[in-house]
């Protein structure tokens, strides 16, 4: 099993530090993976370092523009954060890509 599965399991399980750490792993491996970034926001997300988590979804939004899930969470995030201007570009952009 490797750094992304690892991540994954952890992640499922509610060890965000975990698998942070092995997301961060995989990507030193495999900077271009969009769901990696997604997971690991979602994990920074999860124990509530939401500029973190934003940096990753930016992450995964610069590789892959139309990526719904990235657009959606970072919407989340930035809801979270009462950037809700923010938030609702977001919004929008995911409504755009898929209506």
């Amino acid at each position: 099993m490797g750094h992304f599965e690892r991540g994954v399991e952890n992640y499922k399980k509610g060890n965000h530090l975990i698998a942070i750490n092995e997301f961060t792993k995989w990507l030193e491996r495999a900077p271009n993976d969009v769901k990696a970034y997604i997971y690991r926001g979602n994990a920074y997300s999860s124990i509530g370092n939401h500029h973190a988590a934003l940096i990753n979804f930016s992450q995964a939004i610069q590789i892959d523009p139309r990526n719904i899930s990235a657009h959606n969470n970072r919407a989340v995030t930035h809801e979270k954060l009462n950037n809700y201007e923010e938030a609702i570009k977001d919004y929008s952009k995911t409504i755009e890509i898929a209506p």
